[in-house]
């Protein structure tokens, strides 16, 4: 079985990705918008599924153009293809670390960190390393959500526009 991919998050802490989803399988549809100090804002959606099985998580242009797709399942590694310069593997692992950070359960993200741990309070959480330093940090609003990446600069506003739940039935239904 492969490691799993393991996301640097600064110079010392690291994030080993999760390849699938602890809860009931979900779809959703976000509208992003990327800023970041020196380039100009963009805005794109992305559309998510996450299950047991896989971790799926497509970016679109305004118009519906597919920019990348990422797809990670247990005990293989991480998928990525995209347009230039989506088709950089780092790309796809930080859209991927930004959503477990954000999403995943608390005790599961902790326990695929290292040298930094994940803390929630009331609708934030953070990312502070071994020395103190908050290094990420999410702050969630009704169907808004603001991810501030502050070793790489950028800032994502994540509205969600669309969501859908999947119930696994159980046998003899």
């Amino acid at each position: 079985m492969p490691e799993l991919e393991r996301v640097p998050l600064n110079a010392t802490a690291k994030l080993d990705l999760a390849s699938s989803w602890p809860g009931e399988p979900i779809q959703q549809l976000h509208q992003v918008t990327w800023s970041h100090a020196e380039h100009t804002p963009q805005v794109f959606l992305i559309s998510s599924y996450l299950s047991d099985s896989e971790v799926t998580v497509i970016g679109l242009s305004p118009l519906g153009q597919e920019l990348w797709r990422v797809f990670l399942t247990p005990g293989k590694p991480i998928a990525a293809s995209g347009i230039e310069p989506f088709d950089d593997k780092r790309l796809a692992q930080a859209i991927v670390a930004d959503l477990q950070l954000q999403r995943w359960p608390l005790a599961t993200v902790n326990s695929h960190l290292h040298n930094a741990r994940l803390v929630s309070h009331e609708a934030e959480r953070s990312v502070v390393t071994n020395n103190g330093e908050v290094i990420w940090q999410a702050q969630a609003h009704t169907n808004l959500v603001t991810i501030a990446n502050k070793v790489r600069g950028y800032t994502l506003k994540l509205e969600l526009l669309d969501e859908q739940a999947f119930t696994t039935k159980s046998k003899g239904e």
